[in-house]
């Protein structure tokens, strides 16, 4: 999480969704503290404007699916089977990368959409005027998303389908 004393601003950086171009842009105007990708605002911060960045949740899996991939095997083309991929989730379904958006966005008084992430972060946070760095831009070949949506991965990330669909998140 970044916390932006100047403005009194939280960002809790959900993966996969820009927060590291965010992250990179508030430092402008912030420091990090505590983990980049904790959930629990510290209590000096209780009072200052939170926000985080979502992101359609498949889009934002397969993402993740070949963040992974490229990680472990030095590329970018998605070659691991999904089903490696899977197993990691089913073994730490907790891990920050896998943590449903909805976890982050009740702990918000302001949510993102990934979509409009340079005009609403510009609004949001002063620091972040201008054009964001895109950060991590990759061409890839993404799997095919009969491997990745399975029926497990619906339900797990239910909330964020149904959020992503409504266009309304949950915010404290």
């Amino acid at each position: 999480m970044i916390i932006c004393h100047k403005h009194r601003i939280v960002f809790l950086h959900v993966c996969k969704t820009g927060g590291t171009s965010i992250a990179q842009a508030m430092s402008r105007c912030g420091e990090e503290h505590g983990e980049r990708h904790g959930l629990d605002v510290p209590e000096f911060a209780k009072d200052f404007l939170t926000l985080c960045v979502v992101r359609n949740p498949i889009d934002r899996l397969v993402s993740a699916y070949c963040q992974r991939d490229a990680s472990r095997f030095g590329g970018a083309n998605c070659q691991l089977p999904a089903r490696f991929f899977f197993r990691a989730l089913q073994i730490n379904p907790r891990a920050w990368e896998f943590q449903p958006q909805a976890n982050y966005a009740r702990r918000c008084d302001l949510v993102i959409p990934f979509e409009k992430l340079a005009i609403d972060t510009a609004r949001a946070i002063p620091c972040c005027a201008g054009p964001l760095p895109h950060l991590n831009p990759r061409a890839r070949s993404a799997p095919p998303l009969r491997d990745l949506v399975t029926p497990e991965v619906l339900n797990y990330y239910a909330e964020d389908i149904t959020c992503f669909e409504s266009g309304k998140w949950p915010t404290r």
